[in-house]
């Protein structure tokens, strides 16, 4: 009797294609607001996936009678994580727009519930860490075939320019962010060569083709800086764990240094050549500018760096409050603070962990390096000590995408991209379900344990949905009625305005007090006092907002109260020295008292 031999798999069928499905889906959600992103809040798309995973592990709960172990939430990332939680949420408190502060703070709370309901589903699971893996490396080949596409259109209309990179925008809403998750996505295509077999492998080998390609012609610098410190730390790693197994004498680090050099110098080479002159000449000015550090874009990033560290000085317990550094930034600013234009003040500092600081302070600044330092050290431990080829790649790939996020978030703001913040979430819970799978003896938290943790997250996830949807919907309107203000129909965008203004959503995306919008509808129409009370409110809400200042002090000038106008003409001009409507009220002001 022929005995039939059960067939392998490398990856978990199951798992791998539930992650792969959730994945993309969750990357078609937010393209499916493409036309205009901003509309959709991260927050709503965490959700979506945070409802995915705690509805998963509810039901493996139920049918499988599934503990969680004690360790999962006592283990060093998990407090460190939970600890910046509780900062964000304390400076609540200090911040002068709670509203911000507070969604801030749910935010991160929810965070930190898809991270613990992750390392659950995964923990003593190894073939759903690699299919998390696998999964992945599947998203980077997705992004990449439609970054791509995205790319020979652009060049068709622009040529081989910088511009023409800018319309690259894949799913991720950016083609900064998309080359960040091309590159943190790239390490584990590399590891599929090494797991997979047959027509997986050569899927594999496609996402990294693709992958490297794009990372190079979208001409981002920080993600080249964290490309070239990444894979420079990780090879000094996969040395060290080779020669550590006895896999590689002196001779073997020298063939696979070749090696490595040999695909990064041939695929370069390719790319150079379908870049041809011009895209070539766009290449060199990029790469001659990484020598300058003051030139273009990177210059007004300084600038704001500069001036968040004063922000810090004056700030330096609690911080400014979650969300509130778009707000405070205009008082250190200056002359330079719009930027742009009165309506494009910055968002963010561009730097992470300076926006922590910023927010949260010292204390939440350390609690997050901490997880960080504690998730690379417990990888390349893990690393170092594992005993086959495939959990050594396996290893190296989760501290590639860790280095490179660690390196590109100094120079960018990724922890507030919602695509870019679950596939990191997703390896730092890989990190920790390794780590912790490898310990034997935890305990266990039983039925009490697992009810009181899903009632939290219960709490945390209706908490961050009702106040997602509200700003969802109070931003959709704001949007609408923008336009009609521009349109002169201002019945129609006061009355869309009321459904907007709500107290869980004051300012904008772009930190433009709502209020201050319908203010502008209502004096249009004649109802100067209740345009006066939006006044005083958006003022409150976003108290260094120039233009509301403005506009506060035309509405008293006009009440006949000229002292009350002058003191907050004089209160803009200390914020934004020469702002021109300030200065022009001040001089009808003094020549009004000097021939009455």
């Amino acid at each position: 009797m022929k005995v039939v031999q059960r067939k392998k798999f490398h990856f978990d069928r199951v798992a791998f294609k539930g992650m792969s499905v959730a994945l993309v889906g969750l990357f078609l959600v937010h393209s499916s607001k493409a036309i205009d992103p901003d509309v959709l809040p991260r927050f709503v798309a965490v959700m979506a996936f945070l409802s995915v995973c705690l509805l998963v592990g509810a039901v493996m709960a139920v049918r499988r009678k599934i503990v969680i172990d004690v360790s999962i939430l006592r283990n060093t990332v998990s407090v460190f994580w939970l600890l910046g939680v509780v900062f964000s949420c304390a400076s609540i408190f200090v911040a002068i727009n709670r509203s911000e502060a507070l969604f801030a703070g749910l935010r991160s709370a929810a965070f930190f519930v898809v991270f613990i309901t992750l390392v659950w589903m995964m923990f003593r699971k190894a073939g759903r860490v690699n299919a998390v893996a696998a999964a992945l490396a599947v998203l980077g080949l997705v992004l990449g075939l439609v970054g791509v596409i995205q790319l020979v259109r652009a060049v068709s209309v622009r040529g081989w320019t910088v511009h023409a990179t800018y319309l690259v925008k894949g799913w991720a809403g950016h083609r900064n962010f998309l080359a960040q998750t091309l590159l943190v996505t790239l390490p584990f295509a590399a590891w599929g060569m090494v797991a997979a077999r047959g027509v997986k492998r050569l899927v594999m080998a496609a996402a990294i083709i693709i992958s490297m390609s794009l990372i190079v012609v979208l001409m981002v610098r920080s993600v080249w800086v964290a490309a070239v410190v990444a894979m420079v730390a990780t090879g000094i790693l996969g040395i060290i764990a080779m020669r550590k197994r006895g896999d590689i004498g002196s001779r073997g680090v020298a063939r696979v240094a070749w090696s490595i050099g040999g695909v990064v110098i041939g695929g370069g080479l390719i790319v150079l050549a379908m870049l041809g002159s011009s895209g070539r000449a766009a290449l060199g000015t990029r790469i001659r500018t990484l020598a300058n550090p003051a030139s273009g874009s990177a210059g007004g990033r300084l600038f704001i760096w500069r001036q968040t560290i004063r922000m810090v000085r004056d700030h330096p317990y609690l911080g400014v409050g979650g969300g509130n550094w778009r707000l405070v930034f205009p008082k250190y600013a200056g002359n330079r603070q719009m930027m742009r234009n009165i309506w494009k003040s910055p968002r963010r500092p561009h730097n992470d962990y300076l926006w922590i600081l910023a927010e949260n302070g010292p204390a939440g600044l350390l609690a997050y390096l901490a997880m960080i330092g504690t998730l690379l050290w417990w990888t390349a431990a893990e690393t170092l000590h594992s005993r086959d080829t495939a959990s050594v790649s396996r290893g190296l790939a989760l501290f590639f995408a860790e280095t490179a996020y660690v390196v590109f978030s100094a120079f960018s703001f990724p922890r507030e991209r919602i695509g870019l913040s679950v596939v990191m979430a997703l390896v730092f819970a890989m990190t920790v379900a390794l780590h912790l799978s490898s310990r034997p003896g935890a305990g266990e938290l039983g039925r009490n344990g697992v009810s009181t943790l899903v009632i939290i997250a219960l709490v945390v996830v209706s908490a961050a949905g009702v106040i997602g949807w509200v700003r969802l919907r109070s931003e959709t309107y704001v949007k609408s009625a923008y336009r009609d203000i521009k349109l002169g129909q201002y019945r129609q965008a006061v009355a869309e305005l009321d459904h907007a203004v709500s107290p869980l959503y004051t300012v904008d995306r772009s930190g433009f007090p709502v209020r201050l919008y319908r203010a502008v509808a209502r004096e249009a129409l004649g109802r100067e006092d209740e345009a006066r009370h939006d006044l005083e409110r958006a003022c409150r809400e976003s108290p260094y907002n120039v233009m509301a200042l403005d506009r506060l002090a035309l509405s008293f000038a006009r009440l006949g109260n000229a002292g009350q106008a002058m003191l907050l003409w004089q209160k803009a001009l200390r914020i934004h020295p020469g702002y021109q409507p300030a200065v022009h009220g001040l001089a009808v002001y003094a020549h009004e008292q000097h021939h009455p």
